[in-house]
């Protein structure tokens, strides 16, 4: 009989489950048993022994551990101690501090020298906040805050600030808000201003303020305007220097002004006026402004169809200026100011369906002459104005002609040009006017400025302007690569360096430029500008801030920030001012 062999596996797994006899007997074991428990038995007792041993190393370490523990821990509290007892100390010291220190301020207050000053000089300070020419509505607004702020300071800036007339004079009028607040704001500016020059704009133009609905009815914002105008009567105010009115989106111009009754009688300097559409008649601006007392400055914006009467003469208006005004009829005014200074003509599209009704247009005050695009004037080439100084034209559409710079010839006086190249016509300003003495060119490329020789559709001019001082390079924008600045050399050397530079090529009929001025808002042209060879050359080199730079290699610095800040221009205060609103104006209105 065969027996079937069993797996080692299953031996091993059958003998793990077999019982123990010794776990419920008392049996005696026998000799083999006894040889393999003592074998068994003398190795635990050696692991036992190398467990004590380790028991005892760790208890060991541990002791010493626990010393040193104790030892950082007295260390630690010492640290903590000192901390707390420091940042008491700390505190202590930081509150006497802000004690001392608040003494201490009180005594410099006292001895500040703000407290010594007389009240004049403080009220000179404080009018140093009033408005200026052309100012905005957003300045206006500044200007009242700032009066505010002031009399907030101190009760005894107060008391200053409140007999301080010119701080109260930029005054802002919402006449589409509520009546009893128009009337205290009317009330609180009148009664402080006494008779000082005022500057006073009148909005009728509804959503100025916050809580304005625009979708009033056309009576219901007339009626509320009618109101304001009779609450503001500017019969009041003595002095008026400026007096801006923004006529009504929702009424129209001619129903906006024909709301105000109550007119100036006093001193009227500058009178601007705000249109929204369609302007009235000739015949009835002729009567508004003759409802004014005289007054030296106009300027219409937005105007249609703006026009005076051939009846009405204004000789009092030296100062006309229009923006953005369409279908101007340019000949009857200047028919009706004869004795016109300074003319600056805006945008005034369709302006050459108004048909001339003189051969001349004799203008001998004119002084100044400010023309955007060559349609906008076009009874330019019948202008006789003998006496002008300065003359700007910015042809940015259009293509003016010698016709249009014909004008300039018997104008012996003229010194100051600035235009605009996109459109070159340099060979005819230099042959109308060849002894000008400051010239400014608005470009939008380098290659433009060779001012050496200009060509153009078969017209040229050799070595122009022989006796210019100033040139002024404007880049108003470019958007092409620039960083090939050879030219300029090439522009120095021709134009600005003496005959005693070695590198000179100046003609013998040439006088060099006294100051080169460079304004860009390219990055790239400033710096190929100072790597050219002589840009560290100059004698003067006077920044004007990021985008612009005044070069002269024949002045001394003084000498030549003098010349580049216009004092040594020939202009008048009055002339810098309006040459500064209009480059302003020039730059809001492109950019």
């Amino acid at each position: 009989m065969s027996t079937a062999l069993v797996p080692i596996n299953k031996l091993a797994n059958t003998s793990t489950s077999l019982p123990n006899p010794n776990a419920t007997r008392n049996r005696v074991p026998n000799e083999r048993e006894l040889q393999t428990l003592r074998s068994i038995a003398k190795i635990k007792s050696e692991l036992v022994e190398s467990i004590d041993a380790k028991i005892l190393e760790a208890q060991s370490a541990h002791k010493e551990a626990m010393a040193r523990y104790q030892a950082q821990q007295l260390v630690l509290d010492s640290l903590l101690s000192e901390v707390h007892t420091t940042k008491q100390l700390a505190e202590v010291l930081e509150s006497q501090k802000r004690t001392l220190e608040g003494e201490m301020d009180d005594i410099r207050g006292l001895m500040n020298p703000l407290r010594r000053l007389p009240v004049e000089t403080l009220s000179h300070i404080f009018s140093m906040t009033a408005p200026t020419v052309d100012a905005t509505l957003k300045y206006y607004r500044e200007c009242a805050r700032n009066a505010n702020r002031i009399m907030l300071v101190c009760r005894s800036w107060r008391d200053v600030a409140l007999h301080c007339p010119a701080l109260w004079t930029s005054i802002f009028i919402d006449l589409t808000a509520e009546i009893p607040i128009t009337e205290v704001i009317w009330e609180r500016f009148v009664k402080r201003v006494k008779r000082s020059p005022v500057f006073i704009f009148l909005s009728m133009s509804i959503g100025w303020q916050e809580g304005n609905e625009k979708s009033k009815s056309i009576e219901a914002t007339r009626r509320i305007i009618g109101s304001a105008l009779q609450v503001c009567d500017l019969r009041r105010l003595p002095v008026i220097q400026q007096l801006k009115i923004r006529a009504s989106e929702t009424l129209g111009t001619k129903v906006s002004l024909s709301l105000i009754s109550q007119f100036p009688v006093g001193e009227l300097d500058q009178l601007v006026v705000d249109c929204t559409d369609e302007d009235p008649e000739s015949e009835w601006w002729s009567a508004f402004f003759t409802r004014f007392p005289p007054f030296n400055t106009l300027k219409i914006n937005e105007g249609y169809d703006f026009a005076f009467d051939n009846s009405t003469s204004f000789p009092s208006i030296k100062n006309l200026a229009l923006k953005h005004c369409t279908r101007c009829a340019i000949p009857d005014l200047l028919r009706s100011t004869p004795n016109l200074e300074h003319l600056r003509v805006g945008y005034s599209y369709d302006a050459e369906d108004v048909t001339p009704s003189l051969t001349e247009y004799n203008l001998p005050n004119l002084k100044s002459l400010s023309i955007e695009g060559a349609w906008s004037f076009p009874e330019i080439s019948l202008l006789r104005a003998p006496n002008l100084t300065a003359f700007r034209l910015y042809a940015d559409e259009g293509e003016p002609d010698c016709d249009y710079t014909g004008f300039l010839q018997p104008c012996q006086l003229l010194v100051t040009v600035e235009v605009n190249v996109e459109n070159i016509f340099i060979p005819f300003i230099a042959e109308a006017a060849p002894n000008i003495l400051h010239l400014t060119l608005r470009v939008t490329e380098p290659h433009l400025l060779s001012i050496s020789r200009w060509e153009e559709n078969g017209h040229s001019v050799t070595l122009p302007f022989p006796i210019l001082r100033t040139l002024t390079l404007h880049y108003f924008s470019s958007d092409k690569d620039v960083s090939d600045f050879q030219y300029f050399d090439e522009l120095v050397a021709t134009r600005c360096l003496p005959r005693s530079n070695a590198a000179s090529k100046l003609d013998s009929s040439l006088s060099p430029l006294q100051t080169l001025t460079i304004i860009h808002y390219n990055s790239d042209i400033r710096l190929a500008l100072m790597s050219s060879m002589h840009y560290h050359t100059a004698t003067a080199c006077i920044s004007g801030g990021t985008f612009s730079v005044t070069l002269s290699w024949v002045l001394g610095h003084d000498e030549a920030l003098a010349l580049s800040s216009g004092k040594e221009t020939g202009y008048s205060q009055r002339e810098t001012l309006l040459i500064k609103s209009y480059a302003a104006d020039r730059f809001q209105w492109l950019s």
